[in-house]
């Protein structure tokens, strides 16, 4: 199995690798010396953006790292979503193997839809929608808190869309966190701040599933949770939409302004 990892890894690098001239700032291949001798990269130091320094001080990159920590304590609910179904579908293996399969097959096909999405219309709304579905499903969860009364259509057809709602929230959690924090803090130090703001992802996987076990052992079921979850989604939003519009305000290195000539 460590073989196949391995294998499987390097060959996906091999796709997002790129050496050429032009990504260090030499020219081209088959350029001509003297035709043109600039550098066909630009400048890191005069890119728009935030540097670290500056980004440490702004409370939008704060509050965006809320967001972050917030979303990695609710994507943490997955720790306990196969108790869930366990739960629901008792002893009936089928209908527990088909509802995890659901969810484990659309958060592959989810990714490259909410690339598609998020280039239509933007992050923002990528996010509303994608947690919007998310919601949806915490708040059809707390009904496959008890076991089923056999499996008729109605009784796999909305666990399967709840499935493929949860899923999609998953999804997001992987893909909106570097482009919204691409749209606040800009080009200059992005790097940087997409190492540490990464890490506030990991900080809420970290806090959230303590604590949906917390919700567990004192209530009895994780209804509390899954019912306030859609709020917090809800909140994550707005912050994401707040650190979006205003982060760029405060850059080190302002956005240039396009001027339209007559």
């Amino acid at each position: 199995m460590a073989i196949v990892l391995v294998t499987l890894s390097l060959i996906a690098t091999v796709f997002l690798v790129r050496n050429t001239p032009a990504d260090v700032g030499l020219l081209p291949y088959g350029a001509v010396p003297g035709e043109n001798e600039e550098a066909h990269s630009q400048d890191p130091t005069k890119l728009p953006g935030f540097v670290l320094r500056d980004a440490l001080r702004s409370p939008w990159f704060w509050l965006l790292a809320l967001a972050f920590v917030l979303i990695g304590m609710i994507v943490s609910v997955t720790q306990v979503l196969a108790i869930l179904l366990k739960v629901y579908t008792g002893e009936n293996i089928s209908a527990f193997s088909l509802l995890l399969a659901t969810w484990t097959f659309t958060l592959i096909l989810w990714k490259p839809l909410l690339g598609i999405i998020n280039d239509k219309i933007g992050v923002i709304w990528m996010m509303a929608i994608t947690l919007g579905l998310m919601s949806l499903g915490f708040l059809y969860l707390p009904q496959m808190s008890t076991a089923a009364s056999g499996f008729g259509a109605m009784a796999m057809a909305l666990p399967l869309m709840a499935m493929v709602c949860m899923s999609a929230g998953v999804s997001n959690a992987t893909v909106a966190p570097p482009l919204v924090l691409r749209q606040s803090v800009g080009a200059r130090d992005y790097s940087k701040l997409l190492s540490l703001g990464l890490s506030f992802y990991y900080i809420g996987n970290a806090l959230g599933a303590p604590l949906w076990g917390t919700i567990q052992s004192v209530t009895g079921n994780y209804n509390l949770g899954l019912y306030a979850a859609p709020i917090i989604l809800a909140v994550i939003v707005v912050f994401a939409l707040l650190a979006a519009k205003n982060g760029p305000k405060q850059w080190t290195n302002p956005a240039p302004t396009t001027t339209e000539t007559p």
